[in-house]
């Protein structure tokens, strides 16, 4: 486990296992869990578990005490070898022996339930299940409405182990350098930042859409960065700035924090965007976006059918220059 001590910070108090291993918008929409912690308990050990492809929306410097960040690929190709699961036991052995007082398992999967369980905290509670095994191994708590929120879903939860209240505003990693780095080399113009990417072929945009979008934004004045991960296509857009594939999850943080608006597809950096206070334009797919819109601050959601490529590029500009123009008032 990656320690990150708090010097001169009591840390008396009781200790909370949160369980949340992906993805980066789920991690995001599991922050306040944490935040409303750190903030009404006093001495509290806060450790969460967590994929290292999602590590870095969490901080380590002000919300939590340690970070158990697993290579998810390397674990499901070594799950069951015998030094695959030699590691598993030591793991789950760590977690047992550092005596948590409170665990939450807030993705409800078999995986996180048999952490959870494994950890054997002296109270536990999931946030939801999605298989038989995750119903069996620990408490679910039972919502009074399926419709909420995600982030509501999960505060509900922490309420149920006894902590309702609280101040649950995200707190996030300081992103000073990284922004310093990338604002360097940007025009100067209102940026807009493009999230090309999506984990569901449902919730994608059609790379032709997103180009379209750009180029009509660069004719309004804006200046246009695209977004998104290696495997991600590339825009192709002159006068564009094509950061696809090629920062970091924490440069791409600070990207989207310099934004003055970020576009998407259902993903994580809209969430990253709503908790830093960026506005937003999310194009929904499958998803309800009553559970899972972009929590915090100034967005607008389009959906049409259960597939983002329905929706046409005018109505993607056409929002973003009517949210432009709400935005300066």
């Amino acid at each position: 486990m990656e320690e990150c001590p708090k010097e001169g910070m009591d840390r008396s108090g009781p200790r909370f296992l949160i369980v949340r291993f992906s993805a980066i918008g789920d991690c995001v929409m599991a922050l306040p869990v944490a935040s409303r912690l750190r903030r009404s308990v006093p001495g509290a050990v806060i450790d969460w578990v967590v994929d290292r492809r999602c590590a870095d929306v969490i901080d380590t410097e002000r919300l939590v005490d340690g970070l158990e960040a697993f290579d998810s690929r390397q674990e499901k190709r070594s799950r069951w070898t015998p030094w695959g699961l030699a590691r598993q036991w030591r793991f789950y052995r760590r977690l047992r022996d550092r005596r948590y007082d409170f665990g939450i398992d807030l993705q409800g999967h078999s995986k996180t339930a048999l952490c959870l369980w494994c950890a054997r905290p002296e109270r536990r509670v999931a946030a939801r299940s999605t298989d038989r095994l995750a119903r069996r191994l620990n408490p679910v708590r039972p919502w009074p409405h399926r419709a909420e929120h995600v982030v509501d879903q999960n505060l509900e939860t922490l309420g149920y182990l006894g902590f309702a209240t609280g101040d649950p505003t995200p707190i996030l990693p300081n992103l000073t350098r990284e922004r310093e780095e990338l604002r360097s080399g940007l025009p100067d113009r209102p940026l807009v930042t493009i999230a090309v990417g999506a984990g569901h072929p449902k919730k994608i945009v059609p790379i032709d859409r997103w180009r379209g979008v750009g180029e009509l934004l660069l004719r309004e004045g804006f200046a246009v960065a695209y977004l998104g991960g290696p495997a991600d296509p590339h825009p192709d857009l002159p006068d564009a700035i094509d950061w696809v594939g090629a920062l970091p999850l924490r440069k791409t943080m600070a990207a989207v924090s310099l934004s003055a608006i970020h576009l998407s597809g259902d993903t994580g950096t809209a969430h990253i965007a709503s908790a830093l206070g960026v506005p937003t334009v999310t194009v929904f797919g499958h998803m309800p976006p009553e559970q899972f819109r972009p929590y915090w601050g100034r967005g607008v959601v389009l959906a049409i059918g259960k597939d983002a490529s329905l929706v046409p590029q005018s109505a993607i500009f056409a929002a973003t220059m009517q949210h432009w123009r709400e935005l300066r008032g």
